[in-house]
């Protein structure tokens, strides 16, 4: 399939779009780093190697945002296995307790990368992203929901069951079992 020149990301347009979508993308890494210092790193790097995409013409206007998001996020787990490789741990210095702890951790932080997808997700709908943010991401109760989508308890009711059944379907696909969660 051939492109057209108004498909593609232009170089003039770089400085909105970087605007546009930065912060999003830079809150995004914040949470997979879980370090402000690495999150800034890995959106440096994904910048860089973006407008080189953008130069050749080979970043389409419609999957910029994500294509972005992808190069930031792939930049981040290289860095994390080039540490893994340059570090090892003596066996008997990991107990049990702290293997316990970073799988419950490693897990609390697939579930929010999963979260933050599935809202970004342009296949759905844009109140039942809202509901997801806020029930699961920002923890508000329903009359607080309620009153930020402009809907009725029963309509919040009905999209929380919605929200919980595609949050277990992305699970899944995540290689997470909903059944862990509760879900």
């Amino acid at each position: 399939m051939n492109t057209t020149a108004t498909e593609m990301l232009v170089e003039g347009e770089l400085d909105n779009f970087l605007n546009q979508h930065g912060n999003r993308i830079y809150t995004y890494l914040c949470i997979l780093c879980r370090s402000e210092d690495n999150a800034s790193d890995a959106l440096q790097n994904a910048y860089i190697k973006f407008i080189e995409q953008v130069r050749r013409g080979s970043v389409r206007r419609d999957s910029a945002p994500q294509y972005l998001m992808t190069i930031a996020k792939n930049d981040h787990f290289a860095r994390l296995r080039r540490e893994g490789r340059e570090v090892e741990l003596a066996e008997d210095t990991v107990d049990q307790t702290t293997t316990a702890n970073a799988a419950r951790s490693d897990l609390a932080r697939d579930v929010r990368l999963v979260l933050l997808e599935t809202i970004e997700d342009p296949a759905i709908p844009e109140d039942l992203s809202l509901v997801i943010k806020l029930r699961f991401l920002e923890e508000a109760d329903i009359s607080t929901i309620c009153a930020k989508t402009g809907k009725s308890q029963a309509t919040v009711y009905r999209l929380m069951e919605k929200a919980l059944s595609t949050l277990a379907d992305s699970c899944r696909r995540a290689g997470i079992h909903p059944e862990d969660l509760g879900l």
